[in-house]
């Protein structure tokens, strides 16, 4: 699933994020788990343009989603 949303708050541990309009008035839901892609729309599909995290939805109202973000692994 391909969900656009807005970065409206951000930590090391996690995000608050809006979810875009049309999905959030079509009453997507959020999986648990997903990845968080910081690209624009056209990068998605090129891997060594995006920027992803894992992440934990914790929390849901309307078009509103907090996340945690899952460890990063350490760098081999």
């Amino acid at each position: 699933m391909l969900c656009g949303c807005t970065v409206l708050d951000m930590s090391d541990t996690g995000a608050r994020l809006k979810i875009e309009r049309k999905e959030a008035e079509a009453g997507i839901e959020i999986p648990l788990e997903f990845y968080l892609s910081f690209t624009e729309r056209e990068e998605v599909l090129r891997e060594e343009l995006s920027v992803v995290r894992r992440c934990q939805a914790v929390w849901q109202k309307e078009d509103e989603v907090g996340v945690r973000f899952f460890r990063k692994r350490p760098a081999p």
